[in-house]
């Protein structure tokens, strides 16, 4: 976040663009601070960036008054289109706040700390912790009722999994047709070891629920890639990547719990949100994405 006398201090809060992986790849690219707009906002849904006007954040603040996130994003690609040589970069990342996975990863981390949480047959084994997490239709030994007595899943993610693909290919397809010489990249998710707050016994469907939610976006961004080049158009300039596996994760991911008594704040979770280090390797990795013209520019 940045403090009001310009001090960058890297503790977790709301809508902060000077602390956004994106604000990395805006250096790596060389885009003047005038030509870098970002209308991203804490706690968005796919369908909040499409619909939502105005939008409330964790933190309570209020905005996108006028119009929605997408609306604003179109409106700047439209009035400042691509030139040869010098492609506008439109980069986005959404999906798992379509879920209840904040709340599911909240109840891992209380059992794991003893508050409570989620029941502690969920956390016996790495089998009982994928039953909580996924369900499973056949039951589980330690859970109530044991096999034969079906366990729904924790996480809503399949049952959003459609809207999610379907929201990701819409973003996808306005941001090209308001501008059809820009380059679209949508980050994946990326997971991490060594944490201390999950239970040990569940990093492995922590990191296989990522792999689902990436693959539901992928599939969104391969949908708009169909359609935009049914239209006629280069489907390569629409594009999704970078679901990074941070073997030591500290070393990337914030691992306070909360950063409380920040303006813009209120008691907002500073994990598992991307340390500096983090939000370095996400900028590079989606740099690396981008086709380069002659001259240096993003082609």
């Amino acid at each position: 976040m940045r403090q009001p006398n310009g001090a960058v201090v890297f503790r977790t809060t709301c809508d902060d663009p000077a602390t956004s992986w994106a604000e990395d790849l805006r250096a790596l690219l060389r885009v003047p601070a005038n030509r870098y707009f970002n209308f991203a906002h804490s706690g968005a849904k796919t369908t909040d960036v499409l619909t939502t006007s105005p939008y409330t954040n964790g933190c309570g603040a209020v905005s996108q008054q006028a119009r929605t996130q997408i609306a604003d994003a179109v409106a700047v690609l439209q009035n400042n289109l691509s030139r040869a040589g010098s492609a506008n970069v439109a980069v986005t990342t959404a999906g798992i706040n379509n879920t209840n996975w904040v709340t599911v990863a909240g109840n891992l981390v209380s059992r794991q700390l003893g508050l409570g949480g989620a029941p502690a047959w969920a956390v016996a084994n790495a089998a009982a912790c994928t039953d909580y997490v996924l369900g499973n239709p056949n039951g589980s030994p330690g859970a109530p009722g044991g096999l034969g007595a079906a366990v729904p899943p924790a996480w809503d993610g399949q049952a959003r999994a459609g809207a999610i693909t379907a929201d990701v290919a819409q973003i996808a397809i306005r941001l090209i047709t308001a501008d059809p010489g820009a380059q679209v990249r949508h980050l994946l998710y990326y997971k991490w070891n060594n944490d201390p707050y999950i239970p040990p016994a569940c990093v492995a469907v922590a990191q296989r629920s990522t792999d689902l939610l990436n693959g539901w976006i992928s599939l969104g961004i391969v949908v708009a890639q169909i359609q935009w080049a049914t239209a006629g158009f280069n489907p390569n300039r629409i594009g999704v990547g970078c679901a990074q596996t941070w073997l030591l994760g500290p070393q990337n991911v914030q691992m306070t719990l909360t950063s409380s008594g920040i303006p813009n704040n209120m008691q907002v979770p500073g994990w598992p949100h991307p340390s500096m280090a983090g939000r370095a390797d996400l900028a590079a990795c989606v740099d690396r994405l981008l086709p380069r013209a002659q001259g240096g520019g993003v082609a």
